[in-house]
């Protein structure tokens, strides 16, 4: 079975004048520049706000990079997903919602909150399947990196298959790190070199 790449030829969209946009701020021509790592390999990716384009029912964003292409956009305060790399999902998924970030606590911990559950169909590499997932989210922060973030996984399951999308997410910058992992093994994982 061939492997579903979902980093988001990855950054994702903003709604305009919408404070939930701040983890996510785009606009035409906005750009990120990532470390892209898959097993030896490591390469520099290049992520560009094209044009606006529809994801599911709502006005989003078409990104492109040599990744790929992704269609994101932010309703209300979630942050949805139609396509990433070489797939696409039936129902936009949600890949944030800024309104269920727990505030971190010393009771709470790292503990992680579920956001949001997901049922549709995935299509990928000209085959349909139906998929579902779970969407959860916590505070946090990464070594030598002092501003708060937050860390959101999306687990999807996908016709026996287990995957899950990492990704850490910094007001202001939008995604700074993001992995993917299948059935456990990490298969690409991605890290914020600039932003534009």
């Amino acid at each position: 079975m061939k492997q579903i790449a979902f980093l988001i030829p990855l950054a994702a969209l903003a709604g305009c004048g919408s404070s939930s946009g701040d983890y996510m701020p785009l606009a035409k021509g906005k750009e990120w520049g990532y470390e892209v790592r898959a097993g030896f390999q490591r390469n520099i990716s290049t992520l560009r706000v094209v044009e606006p384009t529809a994801v599911g029912s709502t006005k989003g964003w078409r990104i492109v990079g040599s990744l790929g292409e992704s269609r994101m956009a932010w309703k209300d305060t979630k942050l949805v997903v139609s396509e990433f790399a070489n797939c696409r999902f039936s129902v936009p998924v949600p890949l944030l919602d800024t309104a269920k970030i727990p505030q971190k606590s010393k009771s709470q911990g790292d503990a992680f909150t579920q956001a949001h559950t997901w049922k549709g169909k995935i299509e990928s590499f000209g085959i349909t399947r139906p998929a579902g997932a779970i969407l959860r989210q916590r505070s946090t922060k990464l070594p030598g990196n002092k501003a708060e973030l937050v860390q959101t996984i999306l687990e999807l399951s996908i016709g026996g298959a287990n995957m899950e999308v990492r990704t850490w997410f910094e007001k202001g910058k939008g995604i700074v790190k993001q992995e993917q992992r299948t059935n456990g093994s990490l298969v690409v994982a991605m890290d914020l070199l600039k932003y534009e």
